[in-house]
């Protein structure tokens, strides 16, 4: 169990701190105490913080130790304060690797990769802790070497962007009153097709439909265009595909069909599945609907995995991509993570999440429940509910 919050200073104020605030640690001088609905969790010896939910062990001792630890680490946390990146950029030392938005991308012994996508920068945090945030106005790549004095405190303030509604790594994100809940199957495919949910007029109850992508991987602002599986130029977007959130939680996009649901009560909607057989066991995976399917059974989530499977419709990645690339078996796809290597670059990576945190489950069974659908998954579509 996560220790609860003791105060490392007797110079403790009492105001009302702001969700995912810093309320604790070696140093630390401000208040402790954190919103209603929300405790103060160590992360670290130097960083405690407002996270969501009531089940903190215990509130802060009225007489905190008036002496630091003899010998208080020296070190920086091990980990940034707040939720790690939604796709974690590797460590090796690899600075031409492109990371994703919100990513890590400099500090003090980091090691990873330094560029970040086209139209955003790497903004200096703190000592420990450049981020991959959205605007071309960079104030300078990040230190290649770190300050001949570095500070022995880590970060006063946790890196920016707090986790999405809900917030990554939440497992407790509730239902949405009267929505979608029940026991289901999951299968796996990647077709390329233009999903259903992006054309208009699917549903009444959403901002607008998904975005669909061009062979060079842009954005159509025409969501009439035709599918690029029947002869037209409309296709899934690759970077609808699933990741990681933490060792337990992924975020992802699904076809489904659903008992008692129809195109308008179910796109864009987003659903918290909870495996409940295979590796994968007990791990939660919140996905957004984007498609359906006409040879899907009842409460049926196909997840939306490259290199799954192309099902019924075996044109679309030919003609998105063209020729040269090694897609697998119609149905189930590649069979092994080093067939991810010949997909399209921009497929890969979803291609090998299916082998390491999904540990290549084969069809799993799932509980779900609706919820509110998390920004980072919106982003990707431009789809939300208005109904909820």
């Amino acid at each position: 169990m996560l220790k609860a919050l003791f105060a490392l200073s007797t110079l403790t104020t009492a105001y009302t701190l702001n969700l995912y605030d810093q309320c604790g640690g070696i140093n630390y001088s401000g208040s402790t105490t954190c919103p209603s609905d929300s405790h103060c969790e160590e992360l670290n010896p130097y960083y405690y913080q407002c996270l969501p939910g009531s089940s903190s062990p215990a509130d802060p001792p009225t007489d905190p130790p008036a002496e630091p630890p003899a010998n208080p680490p020296t070190e920086p946390p091990a980990n940034p304060p707040t939720e790690p990146p939604a796709n974690p950029g590797p460590g090796d030392g690899d600075s031409q690797s492109t990371l994703k938005l919100y990513d890590q991308c400099g500090g003090i012994n980091y090691n990873g990769p330094t560029t970040c996508p086209s139209d955003s920068h790497c903004e200096y945090i703190n000592d420990y802790y450049y981020q991959c945030l959205p605007g071309s106005s960079s104030p300078g790549d990040p230190p290649a070497e770190p300050p001949s004095n570095p500070p022995a405190e880590p970060p006063s303030n946790p890196p920016t962007e707090p986790p999405a509604n809900p917030g990554p790594g939440d497992g407790d994100t509730p239902g949405i009153p009267g929505g979608f809940s029940g026991n289901g199957v999951t299968t796996r495919y990647w077709d390329c097709c233009k999903p259903s949910c992006s054309w208009n007029g699917k549903s009444s109850h959403v901002n607008q439909p998904v975005f669909t992508c061009d062979t060079s991987g842009n954005r159509q602002s025409d969501f009439n265009i035709q599918s690029g599986c029947i002869g037209g130029s409309a296709y899934m977007c690759t970077d609808q595909t699933p990741w990681a959130v933490n060792d337990t939680l992924s975020y992802g996009f699904a076809a489904a069909s659903l008992v008692g649901g129809s195109e308008d009560s179910a796109c864009c909607t987003c659903m918290k599945l909870t495996f409940t057989s295979g590796p994968v066991s007990g791990k939660q995976m919140i996905v957004q609907l984007t498609n359906t399917g006409s040879d899907l059974g009842s409460n049926h989530f196909d997840l939306a995995i490259p290199g799954g499977g192309f099902g019924i419709f075996t044109q679309g990645c030919p003609s998105q991509f063209g020729s040269g690339y090694s897609w697998g078996a119609q149905y189930g796809g590649i069979s092994n993570a080093a067939d991810c290597n010949g997909l399209p670059q921009s497929l890969q990576a979803g291609c090998n999440w299916r082998f390491n945190w999904f540990q290549n489950a084969d069809n799993p069974s799932v509980s779900f429940v609706q919820v509110a659908c998390p920004q980072a998954i919106t982003d990707k579509t431009g789809c939300h509910r208005t109904d909820e």
